[in-house]
């Protein structure tokens, strides 16, 4: 049998480029590629070296021989920036669909991956590998488009060997049915000016581009809040606060004036690193936030010095509170989705990337939160 198809189309998701990668695991090709609307985003794959899964033990509600009817599902962020734009193509039982192009990841973006039940269920049976590429290595064609994966890696399509990085092959049998996966790409290329500081204590000057993949808590929380996660993508704060940082969520007090000054901080976790060490990556379980809702303006996601494994008195310098309705835009980059992006009943991974030094913007590597759906 030849190796299953992967469509890919690309779609809009605010800020965000959303990908689909449809994979057919019969001998017949996709003729229409899965599609979505702008809620339903992105996809990639998994770590140069050895694969790095962080497990949480299984969600209770899917336990490992959890029914074949729940498939696995993903999400997939670029966490880094100093690579700029990447192009993905992804291998699953080792080949590329005839045709292929790759799909686009900007820098600092997440989104959970867009797939059918059929196609999730591929990346489980099957073994897969991404192979990631830096965007301003590829020349596009002359009609605007993007060489074959195929040309890209063999090297046709005349981009450099050192411009290309190979993901760690996933075994047949890693992701699990009834599980949730974070796909996030780490590292620097080779020669980087901006050193340890953007690219890791592990940098010495050579390639660390990978990708690692964390599972999630995708058991459905009940009642009226969400549930919350966090992922330590950024080095650059880890080289501040080597320690780690304690996330928490500041609810907002009493109505009033200076209610926003009332916060009562709800902990998500203590002495959390950058993923260069997964297992502390994310803690074994969502942590329930209640109120969390009640008002998105006020009510923020910050984080703190690790003192002793809690929440200390004060914020790191400088302060780092983010509203809740800047996470949402942040992820969406749509002012409109912003009041109805958090779902009651719902668990969310909220993801640290870039330099806390810098303010975020469009176009540079400054600190923002993601808060990105778990199930």
């Amino acid at each position: 049998m030849r190796s299953p198809v992967i469509a890919i189309t690309i779609a809009t998701f605010a800020v965000s480029s959303a990908i689909v990668v449809a994979c057919s695991t019969d001998d017949t090709a996709s003729t229409t590629p899965e599609t979505q609307d702008s809620s339903t985003p992105i996809e990639s794959g998994t770590d140069t070296g050895t694969p790095v899964v962080t497990t949480d033990g299984g969600d209770a509600a899917a336990p490992d021989g959890a029914p074949a009817s729940i498939p696995p599902t993903f999400a997939i962020v670029h966490a880094a920036p100093e690579l700029g734009t990447i192009l993905g193509c992804t291998k699953v039982a080792g080949g590329f669909q005839p045709g292929q192009v790759p799909y686009v990841i900007p820098p600092l973006v997440g989104a959970p991956v867009a797939l059918s039940a059929n196609d999730a269920f591929a990346f489980a049976a099957f073994a897969s590998q991404d192979i990631l590429i830096r965007a301003d290595a590829v020349t596009p064609l002359a009609d605007g488009g993007l060489p074959t994966c195929a040309a890209i890696t063999n090297g046709s399509a005349g981009v450099s060997a050192d411009a290309i990085f190979e993901a760690a092959l996933v075994p047949a049998g890693t992701y699990k049915a009834g599980h949730s996966y974070l796909w996030a790409i780490l590292g620097c290329g080779g020669g980087n000016d901006a050193g340890a500081y953007a690219c890791g204590s592990d940098y010495k000057g050579t390639p660390t581009v990978r990708e690692v993949t964390v599972e999630l808590d995708g058991v459905t929380n009940p009642g009226t809040t969400i549930g919350a996660q966090f992922v330590h993508l950024s080095p650059q704060m880890d080289g501040l606060v080597p320690t780690g940082v304690a996330p928490a969520f500041g609810i907002a007090g009493d109505a009033g004036a200076d209610a926003a000054a009332k916060l009562n901080f709800i902990s998500v976790g203590g002495g959390v690193t950058y993923a260069a060490s997964p297992t502390a990556a994310a803690p074994a379980k969502a942590v329930a936030v209640p109120g969390a809702l009640s008002n998105l303006d006020s009510n923020t996601f910050s984080l703190f010095n690790n003192v002793d494994g809690g929440v200390p008195n004060a914020p790191f310098e400088p302060p780092f509170d983010v509203p809740l309705s800047v996470v949402a835009y942040s992820t969406t980059g749509d002012p409109g989705a912003v009041a109805t992006y958090f779902k009651a009943g719902k668990n969310y991974t909220f993801i640290l990337l870039g330099d806390p030094l810098v303010a975020a913007g469009a176009d540079n590597n400054g600190a923002r939160i993601l808060a990105l759906p778990n199930n």
